[in-house]
């Protein structure tokens, strides 16, 4: 078999699997989803299916597979792409497959036929003990619970509208799924995992998943990398140890931003709790543990602190972007608070790193300013984005009002 062609050779469709909380199947999260059903279809079955044959036939021969447009699109730009960081992690940064395990591997192989593993993305359903300001209930079980109660929302009557079936299907999210359940087995008796990374809800709280990890074979759980997404919630240090015979266990710890900001936009959170967790943590395995931060409107003013917190305390930071709902995007970012964002990230060194685990597209420093200027204000999803803040700290008893944290957010809507 051919060399593959590293200008679109991609890791992912060959030695990678992610499934969605309904157990539909993609090989990363930055793929356009499939519109064929493959929830009962097995790891290795899924990536041996017609359809990601002829992806990675693709890819393999020097094709830009239209799946893979958010890639391209960022590499064309300049930015680093998902599939840049998936193939570095398993290749040493190589930019062919010349002196690397591929190289060999490809001259073996006389198929586009998967035999093994590498890497699983797992999302582990929506158990959550945070109801975040960007959230939903595909992510958060307090949400959903929110959600429930609230059914004639503007939002929430657009989305039942679309989707009459939403709230039932959510209900067989993670471990009540067998499908779920089956495909966990799978995974954890695979000979030839090297990375396994969980998000959530809240992955730390499935004590019936660390279990499992705890009782895979201390020989195949020594040379197995784990990436956990986080809310920050639960003592990391803790945890560390009960898996302490895995080659590594790393940390993204995705905040908000620092003290009340935090409290507010995760609600739920304990901001001491959060950030003792996080430097506990760094003590003792400063290598293995960063932030994320999506940037999103409720919370942006608020970045200019959670960078000095990261700074101080040499946490790396990886930022992330709120897409949707695109009312809670810098599309509703008044103009007057742009020019504020934009004099922060001009004048400032922000100690900010792409990470292959974590869940979505990352962004650079050098990015940001072009990211705000690509998103012009837009004064009906404004409106929309005050109309989602009342609602939301309707739900909230904390007291925190987003008004008193940040007032420059709020304008006349005439103007």
């Amino acid at each position: 078999m051919d060399q593959p062609d590293f200008k679109t050779f991609c890791v992912a469709p060959w030695f990678q699997i992610r499934n969605n909380n309904d157990m539909q199947k993609r090989v990363c999260c930055a793929i356009q989803p499939s519109k064929i059903d493959n929830k009962e279809l097995s790891p290795i079955q899924f990536l041996n299916s017609d359809e990601n044959i002829s992806l990675k036939t693709k890819l393999h021969n020097g094709i830009k597979a239209v799946e893979c447009s958010l890639c391209w699109k960022n590499e064309d730009k300049g930015t680093l792409s998902l599939r840049q960081r998936l193939n570095s992690a398993l290749t040493a940064n190589a930019n062919s497959s010349t002196h690397t395990w591929l190289h060999s591997y490809f001259n073996k192989k006389k198929d586009f036929m998967s035999d093994k593993i590498l890497i699983t993305d797992i999302k582990i359903g929506n158990t959550c003990n945070y109801a975040c300001v960007m959230c939903v209930p595909d992510d958060s079980s307090l949400i959903y619970n929110r959600w429930k109660k609230d059914k004639n929302t503007f939002f929430i009557k657009e989305k039942l509208d679309k989707d009459p079936v939403y709230f039932d299907r959510i209900k067989s999210y993670g471990y009540k799924n067998i499908l779920y359940r089956n495909y966990i087995n799978d995974l954890f008796q695979n000979k030839d995992l090297k990375y396994l990374k969980f998000t959530g809800g809240e992955p730390l709280l499935d004590k019936n998943l660390l279990d499992k990890l705890y009782q895979i074979p201390v020989d195949r759980k020594s040379k197995i990398i784990l990436y956990f997404t986080t809310n920050g919630s639960q003592d990391m240090c803790a945890v560390r140890e009960y898996l302490r015979d895995f080659k590594k266990v790393i940390f993204t710890v995705s905040i908000e931003g620092v003290g009340t900001v935090q409290e507010y936009a995760r609600y739920g959170s304990d901001w001491n709790t959060v950030s003792k967790n996080i430097i506990n943590f760094k003590k003792k395995y400063p290598s293995d543990i960063s932030v994320a931060y999506c940037i999103q409107t409720t919370t942006v003013l608020g970045f200019f602190d959670l960078c000095n917190w990261t700074k101080e305390n040499d946490i790396p930071l990886t930022l992330m972007t709120v897409e949707e709902p695109e009312w809670l995007s810098l599309v509703s970012l008044p103009i007057h608070c742009r020019e504020k964002l934009r004099k922060f990230v001009k004048h400032t060194k922000i100690n900010i790193v792409q990470d292959t685990h974590v869940d979505g597209d990352t962004i650079s420093g050098e990015d940001i300013i072009s990211y705000i200027d690509a998103l012009k204000f837009d004064i009906e999803n404004y409106k929309r984005f005050i109309k989602y803040i009342e609602w939301y700290e309707r739900n909230n008893n904390n007291g925190l009002k987003l008004i008193d944290m940040f007032p420059e957010l709020y304008i006349d809507n005439n103007q």
